[in-house]
């Protein structure tokens, strides 16, 4: 109301985010924000799983597969990271010291 009063234009309250960075995306683009990591790394490795099929040849189908299996590990791992899945202790609990 002081800035429309004072200088003729109305006060708009903008976020210092806004300000600095502009508005936020479209919301196109904000959809594919939300996806979560886990989700993309998948969406590679099914990717990688269709090239492998249609490989024209052994290396080729060799290094999509283990494309496949790096996009997968990844993508697990996300989700351990993202608090998505609990971590897995082989050897009892892990603070404990190995025995001698």
């Amino acid at each position: 109301m002081l800035n429309e009063r004072l200088f003729g234009y109305p006060d708009i309250r903008i976020s210092p985010v806004e300000f600095f960075y502009g508005p936020p995306l479209a919301s196109s683009h904000r959809q594919e924000a939300t996806m979560k990591k886990s989700d993309e790394f998948l969406k590679n490795a099914e990717n990688c799983a269709r090239l492998a099929e249609s490989a024209a040849d052994a290396p080729a189908r060799t290094r999509y597969e283990r494309m496949e299996t790096a996009w997968l590990a990844l993508a697990e791992e996300q989700d351990w990271l993202d608090g998505e899945v609990r971590p897995v202790r082989t050897n009892g609990d892990a603070r404990k010291a190995p025995p001698m």
